[in-house]
């Protein structure tokens, strides 16, 4: 056995597979940038305390998924789906036009009456999300939430996340909704 000079141990070398990248997951990569940009996501980079630069691509892919999925939820109707965005907590909070919802089950509560069978609810979709790291495992999002019956938009307005990873997933575990006022139509309008 060879021994080397303290603090001078020779590089650890990688193993040849894990240098490789297969055309699949290049390929699953690009599509998902694709897809975050064409959905209007914003990626950012920041500068970490260090000086060195944090790519928020991943990250916006990940928002953009976890969105994405909850959307599809509430237009399928399935309100497990649609919740599955929000941690599944007591501390986890809502602030829309009725006030302040502590925990997941008060927010489900205030959801559930849209998922009732015969319930009138229009299709959702998220518009110009952004999203930057507040830490490891936190990150805060901007959106805006757009309901809308075929061609008309219905209800729009702002939103900001406080997200969580957990597990590995990325949770809401702050969702402050607005909604943006509707326009008065155009014969009431003053002369």
């Amino acid at each position: 056995m060879r021994a080397e000079p303290r603090g001078t141990a020779a590089p650890r070398r990688r193993p040849a597979a894990l240098g490789r990248r297969s055309p699949a997951l290049a390929l699953s990569a690009a599509l998902l940038v694709a897809a975050a940009a064409a959905s209007g996501c914003r990626i950012e980079h920041t500068a970490n305390p260090t000086g060195r630069e944090i790519s928020n691509t991943a990250l916006a892919v990940e928002v953009t998924h976890v969105l994405a999925a909850s959307a599809e939820g509430w237009n399928r109707g399935d309100l497990g789906t649609f919740m599955d965005a929000y941690l599944d907590s007591p501390t986890t909070t809502y602030w829309g036009s009725r006030g302040l919802l502590r925990g997941y089950a008060e927010i489900r509560r205030h959801y559930a009456p849209r998922f009732m069978p015969g319930a009138t609810r229009d299709s959702l979709r998220f518009d110009d999300i952004e999203a930057r790291r507040l830490g490891t495992d936190y990150a805060l999002a901007t959106s805006r939430w757009v309901l809308f019956r075929g061609d008309s938009v219905t209800a729009t307005g702002p939103f900001t996340l406080v997200l969580r990873r957990v597990e590995g997933e990325w949770r809401i575990i702050h969702d402050h909704s607005s909604t943006f006022p509707r326009p008065a139509p155009a014969d009431s309008a003053p002369s």
